[in-house]
């Protein structure tokens, strides 16, 4: 079997890389709270798989084509070295891997099959042979066909927002509020759906529509993979509509308001908060006498809290 990088060019090449043959360095994304870092770096030897992970990137970077782990062969496997066949290479395994980066073989042993399951690496079946990956032409570094290179618009938007190595070279305004759509967001949690017009939706198709129109419709949108994951959570705690009702409700009482006091969207349901009664505004500045007041807290804190608070103040 063959390992691949998942979304290779889309983070871990730049606008630079594409330009080169040959790479000495490899751009790598720092974020150290998505669910693929949290879930390596939860396991015993985590520190170890991540390491793990560093070294495979840097193999990958020089492979060809680059983010698929294959290495050349004197001896193809097919029969048919010729141009467009990648029976000329091989596929790296833990031993190879291992060789190339004086590493102990164990730790690739141990790290390939959890960068799988968190899914940043793939695994290219047995039945696709090493011939189906498509090779280069001369003087390029990878195939369109499998890393596909951005268009002309793509790169200059690229270089527009100063992207390179992961690092922002330029001052570029931040997205507006909503620019990330609901559907994007969704999708980082996403699952296979039919590809086959006229089938019925699955489940999971459905609970994808379902954690967009959420977290589309919550007020204040924070952390958008981790608001996905927790309502993909509290669906399976509660019924979408009863949700969407709370959601409703909560985004109405908060509308107009200081979004400072709004609670963050992943906050919010991982809390159950749909549960939660929503409060009325009492406006401050309605010259209510203390009896008046007395009478509208009592729809806020309860009864017996307000008596509490007459007999201590009648004392």
């Amino acid at each position: 079997m063959i390992y691949k990088i998942r979304d290779w060019d889309k983070y871990f090449e730049n606008n630079r890389t594409r330009e080169l043959k040959n790479l000495q360095w490899v751009p790598m994304p720092n974020k150290h709270d998505g669910d693929g870092f949290t879930e390596v770096m939860e396991q015993e030897r985590g520190v170890e798989v991540y390491g793990a992970w560093a070294l495979i990137l840097q193999i990958a970077s020089k492979c060809n084509p680059r983010g698929t782990l294959v290495r050349d062969n004197p001896a193809p496997s097919c029969g048919d070295p010729a141009p467009g066949c990648g029976g000329g290479q091989k596929a790296h395994d833990s031993a190879s891997l291992a060789r190339m980066t004086r590493t102990h073989r164990s730790v690739f042993d141990h790290a390939l099959p959890i960068l799988v399951q968190v899914g940043w690496l793939d695994v290219i079946p047995e039945a696709e042979s090493l011939c189906e990956i498509p090779h280069p032409p001369a003087g390029l570094s990878h195939p369109p066909a499998v890393i596909p290179h951005p268009s002309a618009a793509s790169r200059a938007r690229a270089e527009g927002n100063g992207m390179e190595g992961n690092g922002m070279e330029k001052n570029t305004p931040p997205k507006q509020p909503g620019e990330e759509t609901a559907t994007k967001v969704a999708s980082m949690f996403s699952e296979p759906e039919t590809e086959h017009p006229g089938e019925i939706e699955s489940p999971a198709a459905v609970i994808e529509k379902q954690i967009a129109q959420l977290y589309e419709a919550y007020p204040k949108k924070v952390d958008p993979r981790t608001t996905a994951k927790a309502i993909r959570a509290a669906l399976k705690r509660a019924p979408f509509e009863i949700i969407l009702a709370g959601v409703r409700k909560y985004a109405a009482a908060r509308a107009g308001q200081d979004k400072q006091y709004t609670k963050n969207s992943a906050t919010w349901f991982n809390a159950n908060a749909w549960e939660n009664e929503i409060e009325e505004r009492i406006d401050p500045d309605n010259n209510l006498d203390p009896d008046d007041w007395a009478g509208a807290l009592a729809e806020r804190i309860g009864a017996e809290n307000v008596r509490a608070a007459q007999n201590g103040r009648h004392a």
